[in-house]
C-alpha cells in the first residue's frame, strides 16, 4: 500500500475505506441508502481527498448560513439597533 494511501486511511478511516482497501461513498436515492464503489489506490485516495474537502465546505457555508440567520433574528427583534446604529423595522 502506498504511503498516500496509508495517510489517507489513517486521517479518515470511518468515511468510506472499507476495509482500508478501496473507497466508497454512500448517497440517498429515493429514501434508501446506495453504497457507490469509487476506487482503490490513488483514484480511491484522490475522491475520499476530494469528498474531506467538500464536506469541509459545507461545514463552512453550514455555519455561514447559521450566523447569517442568527444575524437576521437579532436584527428582527424591537429595540435592537443594526450596524447604522438605527433601530430596526417598526413592529
Amino acid at each position: 500500500m502506498s504511503d498516500l494511501v496509508a495517510v489517507c486511511i489513517s486521517e479518515d478511516q470511518a468515511m468510506g475505506w472499507d476495509r482500508g482497501k478501496y473507497y466508497t461513498r454512500s448517497r440517498r436515492v429515493n429514501g434508501r441508502v446506495v453504497r457507490e464503489y469509487v476506487g482503490v489506490g490513488l483514484v480511491g485516495t484522490l475522491a475520499a481527498q476530494l469528498d474531506a474537502e467538500d464536506r469541509q465546505q459545507w461545514a463552512v457555508d453550514r455555519e455561514a448560513a447559521r450566523a447569517a440567520e442568527e444575524e437576521m433574528t437579532a436584527l428582527d427583534k424591537p429595540g435592537r439597533t443594526n450596524r447604522t446604529g438605527s433601530a430596526g423595522a417598526l413592529h
